[in-house]
């Protein structure tokens, strides 16, 4: 099965796994973090959106240290001053994915984008939280919208840190703060909602009548 770890920079991202059976994406400085914590980064590739000639220092020199372990960087442009540069094929990632749109709001887009376009069957996601209070709304939403994408392409989807309470992607309770999924298909909390309505009068709008249920103003007529 061809698979392929995406490690967000959530603080998780430090449980990630250090070997694993395929490839492993990270963006910005997460090279330079990875390898702080191992010693080598272990990664297959980094992206970076970010125009790298006027970016972050540390983006910078976590782009240098991909090429000292000759780790493509896989970003807006190739740079001369960096070997491993690769700019993102992004006119055939859309041609070839087709119908999809030229929305990318985040560097983890382009990374499911091309997750997309390269066949993986898996994709395991590790510290890409997207919290709504740290994120913008419309960024999180668009990486929700590829991620759909992603399973909508048929790969299989693992979000290894879905129950960090700081991960809110695909999560239920910070963007819909109702108990499950809103229609109330929980059974139990459907079962309550009918005892709770046995013992309570049937609440009724202002303006209608209880035993004609129909506003007062069609009554008059």
């Amino acid at each position: 099965m061809k698979k392929v770890m995406i490690l967000g920079l959530g603080k998780t991202m430090e449980q990630a796994p250090i070997e694993y059976d395929g490839e492993i994406w990270t963006c910005n400085d997460g090279a330079t973090r990875r390898t702080q914590a191992h010693g080598k980064p272990y990664i297959t590739a980094m992206f970076n959106m970010h125009n790298l000639n006027v970016a972050f220092s540390s983006e910078k020199q976590a782009a240098t240290l991909c090429e000292v372990f000759h780790i493509p960087v896989i970003g807006v442009q190739e740079y001369p001053w960096l070997r491993t540069s690769r700019r993102f094929p992004r006119e055939a990632v859309l041609k070839k994915i087709g119908r999809g749109r030229d929305i990318f709001s985040d560097v983890i887009c382009y990374m499911f984008a091309l997750a997309i376009y390269d066949g993986f069957e898996q994709v395991d996601i590790w510290g890409v939280h997207m919290h709504p209070v740290q994120r913008d709304s419309q960024e999180s939403a668009l990486v929700h919208y590829w991620l759909g994408r992603v399973e909508g392409a048929g790969i299989k989807v693992n979000i290894h840190d879905y129950n960090d309470p700081h991960c809110a992607i695909l999560t239920n309770g910070v963007y819909w703060t109702g108990p499950g999924s809103y229609g109330h298909w929980n059974p139990e909390y459907r079962l309550g909602l009918e005892q709770e309505a046995k013992t309570k009068p049937m609440e009724l709008p202002d303006g209608m009548l209880a035993d004609q249920k129909m506003p007062i103003q069609e009554v008059a007529k």
